[in-house]
């Protein structure tokens, strides 16, 4: 009975987990890291991204952002999250210094601050690099520094740069559910047993 008991814990326990704790690891190329972005979180600090991937040949924002909606929701590459395109620095949903290598980005002053999960992306030359920021609350912007790009360590300048912003419902996957069953028989075994005693 108290293995029953133990197992039907666990399961309510998984069961609760928000999906970004449950998400896959993913292996990422890891030469966005020759350069860096960050955010200013609500405290006034200023945090790093927790993964990046790139630089990746193309556009990030072509055709409303399809291509790198595509990497976030249907190849997982920051896990499995649902994403949706925030917009682009040069359509005005939000701001970043363009025509340089590095500089600050933000959104403006009128819109709601991000908070949870979300991507900032930076095309430049012909390619783009992605920066993925968890467990940050109300974020009105940060600073950017582009990959070296060129033989000469010198890198193209910022075309823009495009926000991906994580949805905040999330649903219960299929085995999820079928662990949060189990979990409550459990506890109405473990219940029935303690009354009819």
């Amino acid at each position: 009975m108290k293995s029953f008991s133990l197992i039907s814990v666990l399961s309510l326990i998984v069961a609760f987990l928000p999906a970004s704790v449950q998400a896959k690891p993913v292996v990422a190329d890891t030469s966005c890291t020759t350069g860096n972005a960050t955010v200013v979180d609500a405290s006034g600090v200023s945090v790093g991204f927790s993964r990046c991937i790139g630089r990746i040949s193309g556009n990030d924002a072509a055709r409303g952002g399809a291509r790198m909606l595509g990497m976030l929701n249907d190849d997982d590459v920051f896990g499995d999250l649902d994403w949706v395109f925030a917009g682009k620095s040069d359509s005005g949903d939000f701001w970043a210094d363009e025509g340089e290598d590095y500089g600050h980005w933000g959104i403006f002053a009128g819109l709601a601050p991000i908070s949870g999960p979300f991507v900032v992306s930076f095309k430049h030359g012909n390619g783009f690099s992605a920066y993925f920021f968890d467990g940050v609350t109300s974020v009105k912007g940060g600073w950017f520094s582009l990959p070296v790009t060129r033989s000469n360590g010198r890198t193209n300048a910022l075309s823009h740069a495009s926000l991906f912003l994580a949805q905040t419902t999330t649903i219960p996957e299929p085995l999820s559910l079928a662990l949060f069953g189990f979990g409550l028989m459990g506890l109405g075994v473990v219940q029935r047993r303690r009354l009819s005693r």
